[in-house]
């Protein structure tokens, strides 16, 4: 037979365990990672990487983008401040820290399509016009919108992880 002291043990424990499952399924956050080859308009190949993250109760939304064209003597680094995840999409947005291309703000949708390595997954994305700031990126951010030019996506993955 049982004791008290044992069966409150027991008790305890699954407690103990359960709430440590509910705790990590709340502190998930919704976020992206690509590592893909494209090809830019006029046919240039241009490699992109990207990881970020939705705003969570301990941190704000962010992550980084980097981006090298062939035709450029360095890498643009972005600085992503924006993220929205819905479903398989994300929408990042993000000022470009160094590189060509350093000031301006980009804005891209990322969709994962599913199965790796099958050329499922889509990007589009627009470099903002020299002078647009924070606010558009923002607004296109918050507003879900789609850039016209779909990149085509020659290697790589895209992962949209949205647990909400």
């Amino acid at each position: 037979m049982r004791t008290i002291g044992g069966i409150l043990a027991i008790v305890v424990t699954v407690f103990f365990l359960a709430g440590t499952g509910i705790s990590n399924a709340a502190s998930l956050v919704n976020n992206v990672t690509g590592k893909l080859q494209i090809v830019e308009d006029g046919g240039s190949a241009a490699s992109v990487q990207f990881d970020a993250s939705e705003a969570s109760e301990s941190q704000p939304a962010g992550g980084s983008l980097t981006c090298s064209f062939a035709d450029q003597s360095q890498p643009n680094s972005v600085k992503i401040q924006f993220v929205k995840i819905d479903g398989q999409f994300a929408w990042l947005a993000g000022q470009c820290t160094s590189g060509d291309l350093n000031g301006r703000w980009l804005f891209v949708v990322a969709h994962d399509g599913g199965q790796p390595g099958s050329l499922v997954d889509h990007i589009w994305w627009e470099w903002l016009p020299a002078g647009t700031g924070e606010n558009a990126a923002r607004s296109k951010v918050e507003n879900l919108e789609k850039p016209a030019d779909n990149k085509s996506i020659t290697d790589g993955n895209i992962v949209v992880s949205s647990y909400n």
